[in-house]
Protein backbone atom coordinates (compact mmCIF):
# COMPACT_ATOMS: atom_id res chain seq x y z
CA UNK A 1 0.00 0.00 0.00
CA UNK A 2 1.66 3.37 -1.11
CA UNK A 3 1.12 6.59 0.69
CA UNK A 4 2.55 9.74 -0.15
CA UNK A 5 5.37 11.32 1.69
CA UNK A 6 5.32 11.52 5.51
CA UNK A 7 6.94 13.83 7.67
CA UNK A 8 5.99 15.47 11.01
CA UNK A 9 3.40 18.08 10.49
CA UNK A 10 1.23 15.42 8.33
CA UNK A 11 1.60 12.95 10.90
CA UNK A 12 0.04 14.84 13.60
CA UNK A 13 -2.12 16.62 11.16
CA UNK A 14 -4.58 13.13 11.29
CA UNK A 15 -4.39 13.30 15.26
CA UNK A 16 -4.90 16.90 15.92
CA UNK A 17 -9.12 16.09 16.23
CA UNK A 18 -8.71 13.19 17.67
CA UNK A 19 -6.55 13.51 20.83
CA UNK A 20 -6.75 16.08 23.67
CA UNK A 21 -3.73 18.74 23.69
CA UNK A 22 -2.84 16.56 27.07
CA UNK A 23 -2.24 13.06 24.61
CA UNK A 24 -1.02 14.96 21.76
CA UNK A 25 1.85 16.13 23.77
CA UNK A 26 2.95 12.63 25.13
CA UNK A 27 2.66 11.50 21.73
CA UNK A 28 4.75 14.26 20.00
CA UNK A 29 7.50 13.82 23.25
CA UNK A 30 7.18 9.40 21.86
CA UNK A 31 7.70 10.58 18.68
CA UNK A 32 10.99 12.73 18.76
CA UNK A 33 12.67 10.62 21.60
CA UNK A 34 11.96 7.68 19.06
CA UNK A 35 13.41 9.33 15.77
CA UNK A 36 16.27 10.80 18.53
CA UNK A 37 17.01 6.98 19.83
CA UNK A 38 16.66 5.34 16.59
CA UNK A 39 18.90 7.92 14.22
CA UNK A 40 21.66 5.68 13.28
CA UNK A 41 19.60 2.38 12.91
CA UNK A 42 18.87 1.30 9.18
CA UNK A 43 17.08 -1.42 8.39
CA UNK A 44 18.24 -3.99 5.67
CA UNK A 45 17.08 -1.61 2.80
CA UNK A 46 19.14 0.75 3.98
CA UNK A 47 16.04 2.83 4.86
CA UNK A 48 16.19 5.04 7.99
CA UNK A 49 14.69 3.09 10.86
CA UNK A 50 11.99 5.61 12.24
CA UNK A 51 10.15 5.22 8.79
CA UNK A 52 9.17 1.30 10.01
CA UNK A 53 8.19 2.92 13.31
CA UNK A 54 6.06 5.60 11.86
CA UNK A 55 4.29 3.34 9.30
CA UNK A 56 2.75 1.08 11.70
CA UNK A 57 1.36 4.07 13.82
CA UNK A 58 -0.11 5.02 9.75
CA UNK A 59 -1.23 1.53 10.02
CA UNK A 60 -3.12 1.67 13.49
CA UNK A 61 -5.04 5.36 13.04
CA UNK A 62 -5.05 4.98 8.84
CA UNK A 63 -5.83 1.74 8.04
CA UNK A 64 -7.68 0.72 11.19
CA UNK A 65 -9.42 3.76 12.22
CA UNK A 66 -8.00 2.87 16.20
CA UNK A 67 -7.45 5.82 18.21
CA UNK A 68 -5.77 5.47 21.57
CA UNK A 69 -2.62 7.44 22.72
CA UNK A 70 -0.95 4.64 24.51
CA UNK A 71 -1.40 2.36 21.95
CA UNK A 72 0.57 4.88 19.50
CA UNK A 73 2.90 5.39 21.66
CA UNK A 74 3.77 1.65 22.01
CA UNK A 75 4.18 1.06 18.70
CA UNK A 76 6.70 4.18 18.21
CA UNK A 77 8.75 2.56 20.78
CA UNK A 78 7.97 -1.20 19.97
CA UNK A 79 11.81 -1.77 18.88
CA UNK A 80 13.26 0.43 21.31
CA UNK A 81 14.37 -1.99 23.58
CA UNK A 82 15.81 -4.46 21.50
CA UNK A 83 17.69 -2.12 19.40
CA UNK A 84 18.78 0.74 22.04
CA UNK A 85 20.71 0.82 25.02
CA UNK A 86 19.52 -0.16 28.56
CA UNK A 87 18.96 3.24 29.85
CA UNK A 88 16.42 4.00 26.95
CA UNK A 89 14.37 1.21 28.75
CA UNK A 90 14.57 3.18 32.30
CA UNK A 91 13.72 6.83 30.70
CA UNK A 92 10.69 5.76 29.01
CA UNK A 93 9.59 3.92 31.62
CA UNK A 94 10.06 6.66 34.27
CA UNK A 95 8.50 9.10 31.90
CA UNK A 96 5.68 7.18 30.28
CA UNK A 97 5.14 4.85 33.07
CA UNK A 98 5.32 0.89 33.99
CA UNK A 99 2.10 0.34 32.01
CA UNK A 100 3.86 0.96 28.43
CA UNK A 101 6.82 -0.05 29.86
CA UNK A 102 5.33 -3.46 30.15
CA UNK A 103 3.85 -3.52 26.45
CA UNK A 104 6.94 -2.36 25.10
CA UNK A 105 8.97 -5.33 26.65
CA UNK A 106 6.35 -7.76 25.93
CA UNK A 107 6.74 -7.43 21.87
CA UNK A 108 10.57 -7.32 22.77
CA UNK A 109 12.76 -10.38 22.12
CA UNK A 110 15.14 -11.38 24.94
CA UNK A 111 18.65 -10.94 24.86
CA UNK A 112 20.53 -13.34 23.14
CA UNK A 113 22.57 -14.46 25.36
CA UNK A 114 20.19 -16.46 26.99
CA UNK A 115 19.90 -18.68 24.59
CA UNK A 116 23.46 -19.41 24.12
CA UNK A 117 23.81 -17.26 21.02
CA UNK A 118 21.03 -19.12 18.77
CA UNK A 119 18.38 -16.90 17.24
CA UNK A 120 16.83 -19.94 16.27
CA UNK A 121 16.13 -20.90 20.10
CA UNK A 122 15.35 -17.41 21.05
CA UNK A 123 12.67 -17.02 18.18
CA UNK A 124 11.11 -20.08 18.99
CA UNK A 125 10.65 -18.91 22.69
CA UNK A 126 9.61 -15.76 21.41
CA UNK A 127 6.71 -16.84 19.14
CA UNK A 128 5.76 -19.58 21.95
CA UNK A 129 5.59 -16.23 24.33
CA UNK A 130 3.36 -14.04 21.73
CA UNK A 131 1.35 -17.39 21.68
CA UNK A 132 0.17 -17.03 24.90
CA UNK A 133 0.19 -12.75 24.81
CA UNK A 134 -3.17 -11.23 24.74
CA UNK A 135 -5.18 -9.88 22.45
CA UNK A 136 -3.79 -6.58 22.37
CA UNK A 137 -0.34 -7.68 22.49
CA UNK A 138 -0.91 -9.81 19.04
CA UNK A 139 -3.03 -6.90 17.60
CA UNK A 140 0.25 -4.82 18.11
CA UNK A 141 3.00 -7.44 16.50
CA UNK A 142 0.92 -8.17 13.63
CA UNK A 143 0.25 -4.56 12.71
CA UNK A 144 4.24 -4.63 13.07
CA UNK A 145 4.51 -7.66 10.76
CA UNK A 146 2.32 -6.20 8.18
CA UNK A 147 4.97 -2.99 7.49
CA UNK A 148 7.81 -5.44 7.94
CA UNK A 149 5.89 -8.21 5.16
CA UNK A 150 5.10 -4.90 2.94
CA UNK A 151 9.13 -4.07 2.68
CA UNK A 152 10.60 -7.35 2.85
CA UNK A 153 12.10 -6.43 -0.50
CA UNK A 154 14.77 -4.93 1.04
CA UNK A 155 15.95 -8.05 3.30
CA UNK A 156 18.36 -10.48 1.54
CA UNK A 157 16.62 -13.41 0.09
CA UNK A 158 17.20 -16.21 2.90
CA UNK A 159 15.56 -13.47 5.43
CA UNK A 160 12.72 -13.03 3.34
CA UNK A 161 12.10 -16.99 3.24
CA UNK A 162 12.59 -17.16 6.88
CA UNK A 163 9.75 -14.02 7.44
CA UNK A 164 7.92 -15.37 5.32
CA UNK A 165 7.43 -18.94 6.74
CA UNK A 166 6.75 -17.35 10.27
CA UNK A 167 4.34 -15.31 9.33
CA UNK A 168 2.57 -18.14 7.67
CA UNK A 169 3.03 -20.67 10.78
CA UNK A 170 2.09 -18.07 13.39
CA UNK A 171 0.72 -14.64 12.38
CA UNK A 172 -2.92 -16.36 11.27
CA UNK A 173 -3.34 -18.07 14.00
CA UNK A 174 -2.83 -14.73 16.07
CA UNK A 175 -5.39 -13.42 14.07
CA UNK A 176 -7.80 -16.22 15.22
CA UNK A 177 -7.17 -14.71 18.91
CA UNK A 178 -7.63 -11.23 18.03
CA UNK A 179 -10.97 -11.71 16.10
CA UNK A 180 -12.08 -12.87 19.26
CA UNK A 181 -11.93 -8.66 20.49
CA UNK A 182 -11.31 -7.14 17.63
CA UNK A 183 -12.74 -8.42 14.62
CA UNK A 184 -12.86 -5.76 12.30
CA UNK A 185 -9.41 -4.81 12.95
CA UNK A 186 -8.51 -8.62 12.47
CA UNK A 187 -10.12 -9.19 8.79
CA UNK A 188 -8.68 -6.13 7.60
CA UNK A 189 -5.23 -7.17 8.63
CA UNK A 190 -5.79 -10.63 7.33
CA UNK A 191 -6.50 -9.25 4.29
CA UNK A 192 -3.20 -7.08 3.65
CA UNK A 193 -1.34 -10.27 5.46
CA UNK A 194 -2.49 -12.50 2.80
CA UNK A 195 -1.70 -9.49 0.01
CA UNK A 196 1.62 -8.72 1.18
CA UNK A 197 2.53 -12.14 1.45
CA UNK A 198 1.69 -13.56 -1.57
CA UNK A 199 3.42 -10.19 -3.56
CA UNK A 200 6.54 -11.20 -1.41
CA UNK A 201 6.64 -14.77 -2.56
CA UNK A 202 6.01 -13.40 -6.11
CA UNK A 203 9.01 -10.98 -5.97
CA UNK A 204 11.65 -13.23 -4.07
CA UNK A 205 14.60 -14.23 -5.93
CA UNK A 206 12.97 -14.25 -9.52
CA UNK A 207 9.32 -15.08 -8.30
CA UNK A 208 10.43 -18.16 -7.10
CA UNK A 209 9.77 -19.71 -3.69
Amino acid sequence: MSRPKEDIGSFFKRLEKKFSREDLARINYAYTTAKRVHEKQKRDSGERYFEHLRRCVLILVDELKFYDADFIIILLFHDTFEDCPWYVRLFIRFYFGKKIALAIKDLSKPKLIFFLGSKKLRDQYYFWHLKKAGSITKLRKTIDRLDNMRTIWGCAPAKQRRKIEETEKYFFRYLEDIRKEYPREATHLEQELRLALAQAKKSLTGGEY
